[in-house]
């Protein structure tokens, strides 16, 4: 079984349900937009992936989203954290995988050529991972589960990739780190993005 295939964990674009720290700042109705943008970037990067792309939605499967085609299929999150939800959909999906990535909807600087070298990196290690500025990671890859990976972790915290990193080591896993990115959830994030010319 040589099939490979990326995860894209996605949220539907609800108003006063997505990007809700950003909310706090520039109100309901801007966050949306923004994560709108954030889909439709998601989508142009995730496109030229050569495997099948297999968006999980939380909250629902919208009606209208930027993921249409063949290349895509659509699948509900479990219920539980981020954890458990990461975890089932990685037992899941490797039942038909050799190789799984899994990414957010967070993270504007990701390409293509990130994503494609990941699936690389599985051809000889056993984990691969991108960390994220703000301590989290933008990408995780496994040619098998790991429930321990998704276990005790505090999600959201800036020590997410550390502790990452710790299991890794403590079961003496091999694996390799991606390019340092940064995540778009605070208004803070959304400015540097503006910088750069990511977003608008």
């Amino acid at each position: 079984m040589e099939k490979k295939a990326l995860i894209i964990f996605a949220k539907n674009p609800i108003l006063g349900r997505v990007k809700t720290r950003i909310a706090s700042d520039l109100g309901d109705a801007k966050a949306l937009e923004i994560y709108s943008q954030l889909l439709k970037s998601v989508h142009l990067y995730s496109e030229m992936v050569p495997f099948l792309k297999l968006v999980y939605w939380d909250g629902g499967i919208p009606a209208k989203h930027p993921f249409i085609g063949n290349a895509y299929k659509h699948k509900l999150q479990l219920e539980g954290d981020l954890g458990e939800k990461m975890s089932s959909a990685f037992e899941e999906e490797l039942k038909s995988y050799s190789s799984l990535c899994i990414i957010g909807t967070d993270c504007l600087e990701l390409t293509t050529e990130i994503i494609k070298n990941a699936f690389e990196v599985l051809e000889s290690q056993e984990a691969v991972i991108g960390p994220a500025v703000d301590g989290g990671y933008y990408l995780l890859g496994m040619n098998q589960n790991f429930p321990f990976l998704f276990q005790e972790m505090k999600w959201s915290s800036s020590s997410v990739f550390n502790d990452t990193i710790r299991k890794f080591e403590d079961h003496h896993l091999k694996y390799k780190i991606l390019p340092l990115l940064n995540d778009v959830d605070t208004f803070e994030d959304y400015q540097l993005m503006l910088l750069k010319g990511y977003i608008s």
